[in-house]
């Protein structure tokens, strides 16, 4: 009986998949592929009544371990039939990433809260592992907090405790973070052709073209110090002037004054010589990242936007300080008869009025 009754839907999928065939011109034979039937579910769901151009585009934007399978699939059929592939292969995929990259938390370790793009001032959420960022996102760090931002999984910013780090670009051609006080390490990834990656201080600007780096704020006002690790060479500017570190080398800048000469590492030896263990969690981010689509990235972000606030109180950070209390009020005068004014007796020798 079960037997029976399966051998319909068994035939009902086949015809389904011939159809499917047939509208993009295939042979029948090849239609029938264990690929093709999670194609026919996510055109059903999720891009339906689209031609095949605007299919393919849907289901790269829609793209998760069972799209991707479906998008194979389209794509052989339509190499056979003539029609350019769509790409496919990960150095093809890099050619139709978005402007902006894909940046997320990866690990998180002790208090650190996030305050998102377009949220009040003092409305923070506690950072979770796999939250999306957006421009204008700002990150805290407290005494006993760290986390880790990986951009594709190719370039991993170590966001280091009692910091305050704000998203002002994830655009490729202009991407900048801004450190306004404590300090991050990276390993950037070299760049492509028209990519820009900056780290903003109070004091100084870092562009990267692919390196490790160090940079540190320590007061807001205070001097601003980068340095470059084991390899790449680093861009500083301030007060107009610029320098380029190459490996085991930092600088410093204070005030809108020019950059010091560089010297080799002394000041941020301690944490370049520790950089060992950023470069294990950067390997470690590069194995397991996963593209997401769209529309799972927008979730996330939704997610996070759902997490209860934190009292302002509990966040760390320097650029929003608590309000200066305000002065105490004077005294109200005694309620009551007021006591006559005093009268001052007469200076010695003058005449008697009285």
């Amino acid at each position: 009986m079960f037997a029976r009754s399966i051998y319909p839907s068994v035939y009902g999928m086949n015809a389904l998949l011939l159809l499917l065939a047939a509208a993009l011109g295939a042979a029948p034979a090849r239609a029938v592929d264990p690929l093709d039937g999670p194609c026919i579910n996510e055109v059903g769901l999720l891009c339906s009544g689209l031609s095949r151009p605007a299919t393919l585009r849907c289901l790269r934007e829609q793209e998760d371990s069972a799209t991707a399978d479906c998008r194979h699939a389209l794509d052989a059929l339509s190499e056979r039939e003539g029609g350019a592939p769509q790409p496919s292969s990960p150095a093809a995929a890099e050619a139709e990433l978005s402007p902006a990259r894909d940046a997320r938390i990866v690990g998180v370790f002790g208090s650190v809260f996030m305050r998102l793009a377009g949220r009040p001032f003092d409305e923070f959420v506690a950072v979770s592992s796999g939250t999306p960022l957006a421009d204008g996102d700002e990150i805290r760090a407290g005494t006993d907090g760290t986390a880790d931002i990986s951009f594709e999984g190719k370039t991993l910013v170590s966001i280091s405790s009692k910091t305050e780090l704000s998203v002002t670009s994830l655009q490729r051609a202009g991407t900048e973070l801004n450190v306004l006080i404590g300090s991050i390490s990276a390993k950037v990834q070299k760049l492509a052709e028209g990519e820009a990656f900056r780290v903003r201080t109070p004091a100084v600007v870092a562009a990267v073209r692919g390196t490790e780096l160090i940079v540190t704020q320590d007061s807001v006002d205070g001097p601003g110090r980068v340095g470059v690790v084991d390899e790449g060479r680093v861009e500083v500017e301030s007060g107009g002037q610029l320098v380029i570190l190459g490996p085991r080398q930092e600088t410093s800048a204070i005030g809108g004054r020019p950059p010091v000469t560089p010297r080799p590492l002394a000041t941020l030896r301690v944490r370049a010589d520790a950089f060992a263990a950023l470069r294990t969690r950067a390997d470690d981010a590069e194995r397991h990242w996963r593209r997401l689509s769209r529309r799972l990235l927008r979730e996330a972000r939704a997610s996070a936007a759902a997490l209860p606030t934190v009292p302002v109180s509990e966040v760390p950070g320097l650029s929003h300080p608590p309000p200066a209390p305000s002065k105490p009020a004077r005294p109200a005068p005694p309620r009551g008869k007021p006591s006559p004014p005093r009268k001052d007796p007469p200076p010695a020798g003058a005449p008697d009025r009285r």
